[in-house]
């Protein structure tokens, strides 16, 4: 029974890591290769906040904050402290998980709103410190001029060859997220997420394991940091806003199907490509984009991933009753 579950889950594990590898082939443009690297980025930050709220059940709104720290960490380390490409992402990932594990381990003491509040704060602090440590962070003007990704020796510039460089940590996020989730300690986040009393009845502590996940959330969103920051050469202030990067994460992490593996990254595609493509509507494009948004939380709530599984098995269903009456 479990190896069938598993040979199920490979099955679309492959499937969409096929289709993801062929996307930038479908075109020549250099824009829409560029938009298919941004959506991978996009994709670990939606699945930073889908660990924590989709599976665990835990909203924060300070994503946002952290995808800033693994950014500037990232980009002071490589260009004031002289460090390799490889050990400036470690060394980002490890300084902001640590800020993370940190305000997790104070904040999540408190639940609900009071917890939403702090994230909030703790994104808007954030952002002060980035305008205003100047020495440090240059202000709003930000850090410029860091280096490209590195792999082999070799320096990447290429679109393509940036593609297939961040779908390699986005594959292995998806894999390692996919075992996390099937594993005694995802169970332990849905159950969390299900019912807190019932989950402390049975020895699996709400705190210990919403700070786990919130942890394992971070990192992730590090590491889109990092990406983000190697990629652009540049990172600014705007990497901490709401409404430049938080907002966008909740909505490709919420419409694309929150608490499933491959929600978030048709979520990140959805929601990189539409506002660009709506630019042809002018003034109009934002008015369409929150209508489109709007109709896509009223009639699909549970977002479009989990939608279209439910309405396979009906359509499925449907055919074995046909199947049975004839």
């Amino acid at each position: 029974m479990r190896t069938g579950r598993f040979g199920h889950h490979e099955k679309k594990f492959v499937c969409w890591t096929a289709l993801l590898a062929l996307l930038p082939l479908l075109s020549r443009s250099e824009y829409v290769q560029h938009l298919c690297v941004t959506a991978l980025i996009y994709i670990l930050t939606a699945q930073g906040l889908n660990i924590v709220l989709g599976y665990c059940g835990t909203m924060t709104l300070g994503q946002a904050g952290f995808y800033a720290i693994g950014g500037y960490v990232f980009a002071i380390a490589m260009t004031k402290a002289g460090l390799g490409w490889w050990t400036a992402l470690l060394a980002a990932v490890a300084v902001t998980t640590a800020v993370g594990f940190l305000l997790g381990a104070i904040s999540l003491r408190v639940r609900g709103s009071s917890f939403i509040i702090i994230t909030i704060l703790f994104s808007r602090i954030v952002h002060m410190v980035l305008l205003n440590w100047i020495e440090m962070t240059n202000g709003q003007a930000g850090i410029t001029g860091v280096p490209a990704p590195v792999l082999f020796g070799r320096v990447l510039t290429g679109k393509v060859g940036l593609y297939y460089f961040v779908l390699i940590f986005v594959v292995l996020t998806q894999f390692l997220t996919g075992r996390l989730v099937d594993s005694k300690i995802g169970r332990a986040f849905i159950a969390v997420k299900q019912d807190e009393s019932l989950a402390t009845s049975l020895g699996i502590s709400p705190y210990h394991f919403s700070l786990a996940a919130f942890s394992i959330s971070v990192a992730v969103t590090a590491l889109a940091g990092v990406l983000h920051a190697s990629y652009a050469q540049m990172v600014s202030p705007e990497m901490a806003g709401f409404n430049n990067v938080m907002l966008y994460i909740i909505m490709m992490t919420v419409v694309g199907g929150r608490g499933t593996l491959w929600g978030p990254v048709l979520g990140a595609f959805i929601f990189t490509f539409l506002p660009e493509y709506l630019r042809v509507a002018d003034t109009l494009r934002m008015p369409i984009f929150g209508v489109l948004l709007i109709v896509l939380v009223l009639f699909i709530p549970d977002g479009l991933i989990p939608t279209f599984y439910k309405a396979l098995r009906r359509w499925q269903a449907r055919q074995r009753t046909g199947k049975e009456a004839a």
